[in-house]
Formats: structure tokens, sequence, C-alpha cells
């Protein structure tokens, strides 16, 4: 960097991301002449992430620099265009001009695919002014967010696009500044070959500022449109999915018109079941064999052992009748206990627990019975079953008294 006498400032430039210009006086030549010096870095969404240091030395007409950030095709293309323009390669700004107008194409370029994927994104949505297009299908729009996600990509793509359109036209205002203020050298002929590249310099600029003032009116409306498929996209979902509700709701009005049918089919079972259950009942009845139509008198026609009919039959009916009644009851028991266990496991997640802090006080009777169970199992510890069981029984009522006041008092101490 000291031997070419390039800024300093450009290796933090090349670390940075943000788009960087400035100019820095970089050493004196051997006649006391400052010499002049550019730090350049242009955005990193530009496609063409590159940081230029670069120093002139007024004196002998030389131009040194530094390029980083820059693909093999990319350095190709730059050194190719800097012996197109052979004739101009005297003034010390031709490098940025040449770096910057391959950014303006880059931008180009990226405006050019942002402008197609937006026209196939209104083709696949149906959203566009061309009528005689066949529209999509309500289904296939969205089905997987795919859709959404190419708006959005090509919104962001635009709008990284456009902040590198601005961030290139100050850098060629400030080119225009540079050229216009530039330290004229001593010797005439130079400077007046100076000052001829420095027009066409800034003519070629004044070019690419154009360009890229049509570029940000592309950008504009590229993000415009993009605003009106995302509403455009929402508004077709949500046409879907009211079609689609309308199909549930007549699926739903198909399937109570079957179950309507069916209830109707159950009624007339049941109806025919009741008309002719009794006739049924009566001639399966009538026809068993304990009955005897064939007697001569209508007193035998029922047989002597017809009361093993209603021995048999009352027992068993009772007895189904009664599983009946256990099963109910079993089952209404087992959704009680499996719905109530659901409902307090819910309650305990909800339930804090207490602060550490806070001392939980027993109930007065609660303490005593522990006092009194403690000082028992000391003063009897050690002994037998049968003086424990004596000394049991010698407890006073002056002694009871003590405990209860002593509990008491410890109680509201506590509580304090």
């Amino acid at each position: 960097m000291q031997s070419f006498s390039l800024p300093l400032p450009y290796l933090k430039a090349v670390f940075e991301g943000a788009p960087y210009f400035a100019k820095f006086n970089t050493g004196s030549t051997s006649d006391g002449k400052s010499k002049t010096g550019f730090v350049l870095k242009t955005m990193w969404a530009s496609g063409m992430n590159f940081a230029l240091a670069l120093s002139h030395d007024p004196q002998l007409g030389i131009t040194s620099a530094i390029l980083d950030g820059c693909l093999q095709d990319e350095v190709d293309t730059v050194i190719a265009r800097i012996s197109a323009a052979a004739a101009y390669v005297c003034h010390p700004l031709l490098l940025p001009t040449i770096l910057y107008e391959l950014v303006v194409e880059r931008n180009v370029q990226r405006t050019n695919a942002s402008e197609g994927e937006m026209n196939r994104i209104e083709l696949d949505t149906g959203e566009h002014i061309y009528q005689s297009r066949v529209q999509p299908d309500l289904h296939s729009i969205d089905s997987g967010g795919s859709m959404t996600a190419r708006v959005n990509g090509t919104a962001t793509t635009s709008a990284f696009t456009a902040a590198n359109i601005d961030s290139t036209i100050v850098a060629f205002k400030a080119l225009i500044g540079y050229i216009e203020n530039f330290p004229p050298p001593i010797d005439a002929s130079r400077k007046r070959q100076l000052c001829e590249d420095g027009l066409t310099l800034k003519e070629c600029i004044e070019h690419c500022l154009a360009m890229c003032a049509n570029l940000q009116l592309e950008a504009e409306q590229i993000q415009g449109r993009a605003k009106t498929q995302i509403s455009a996209i929402y508004s077709l979902i949500a046409q879907r999915d009211s079609v689609l509700n309308l199909q549930v709701a007549n699926s739903s009005n198909a399937l109570t018109d079957a179950t309507r049918r069916d209830s109707s089919a159950m009624k007339t079972i049941a109806v025919l079941t009741i008309l002719f259950l009794p006739g049924t009942f009566v001639a399966a009845f009538f026809a068993m064999p304990l009955l005897d139509w064939d007697a001569a008198e209508a007193s035998a026609v029922v047989r002597p052992r017809f009361y093993i009919y209603w021995i048999v039959t009352i027992p068993c009916t009772l007895l189904v009748i009664a599983v009946w009644i256990v099963w109910i009851r079993v089952n209404n028991h087992l959704e009680d206990s499996s719905s109530s266990h659901t409902k307090g496991h819910a309650q305990s997640k909800s339930i804090t627990q207490p602060s550490s802090r806070k001392r939980i006080s027993l109930p007065l009777w609660r303490k005593l019975l522990v006092k009194s169970k403690s000082d028992h199992e000391e003063s009897h510890q050690g002994s037998g079953d049968e003086e424990a069981g004596l000394a049991s029984g010698a407890s006073t009522p002056l002694t009871i008294f003590s405990r209860v006041r002593k509990a008491i008092g410890k109680g509201h101490r506590e509580t304090q």
C-alpha cells in the first residue's frame, strides 16, 4: 500500500458491506505536490462486489490501483474495456467509470430478469391485462406456498436492485464532481488532454445516470406489481377456500339427506315390526307343544306342565334386563372417570407452585397431635411395651393442659 501510495482506508472498505466512495491525499511527489487517491466499494447486492483503491501521481502521470472482489470473467471484461478506451487511459478516473458502468449493466440484467419473472407470475395467477389468455385453476394456485415465495423473492431482488441503483447514482454524481475539480497537471498538453478525457467521461457518466433513472422507474413498477400479485394471491386463496367450504356444505347436506332417508327407512321397519310383532308372538305362543288344541274339552287345552314355560321365561327375561342395566352403569362410570381424570390433569397444570418463602401453617389441632406424638415418642424411647402402656395411661389433665398451652403459644409465634 505504501509503495504505491494507495489510501489506507481501502483495507476497511474491503471488509465492509456498505457502499463507499471517497477521495484522499495519499502522499507527496518529488516536487512537493500531493498525490490524489480514491477508494470505492460497491454494494454487496450488486452482483459485482468489488473494492478499488487508486492513487495518481500528477508529476509522472501514473495511476496505481488495486482491484479486489471481481471474478476472472469480470477482470477480463475490465481489461477489454480499458483496451477499448486506450485514448482516455491517462485520466485516473477511467477505471472507476468503467467499473460502475459494468455495475449498471448488471443491474439492467437483474431488472430484466425480475421483469420476466413477474410476467410469468402474472400468467400463473391469471391477474393480468391479457384477457385472451387461459385463466388458471383455483386449486393449483399457491397450493404449497411456492407462488407467494416467488413473488416475495422477486420483490426482494427488485428492492436490492433499487438500492444498488441509488448507491450507483450517488457514486456517479461524486465522479462528476471529482472530474470537474481534479487537480490539473503542470504540463499544458497533458492538462488539455485531461480536460478532453474528463468531458468524455462525463458524457459516459451522464448516459449511465439516465439508464439508472429508467431502472429506478422499472424497479418501482416491479415492486408495485409484486404488491398487487400478493393481494391477488390472497384473494384467490380466499376464493378457493370459499369454494371448498361450499363443497363441504353441499356434501354435508347430501349426508344429511341420506341420514334422513335412512331414518325414514328405520321408522318404516319399526312400524312394521310393531304391527307384526303381536301376531308373531301369538302365533309362536299358540304353536307351543304345551298347548293341545286337539283336546276334546276346552279345559284340557293347557297341559299340566305349562308352568315350566313361565319358570324358564321369567328368570331369563329378568337376567337379560339386569345385565343390560349393569352394562349401562359400568359404561357411564368409565366415561365419568376418564373425563374427570382429564379435567384434573388439566387443572393440575394450571396451578402454580407456592413460593418457597411462604410458610404453610398447620391447623392448631394438627399441631397439638403432632406435638403430643413427638413428646410421647421421646419420653418412651427405649422402654418396653409395658412401660409404654403405663406411661401413656398416666397423662394427667395438668400435663394435657400444659401441652395445649405450649402448642397455642407456639402457633401464635409462627403466625406472627
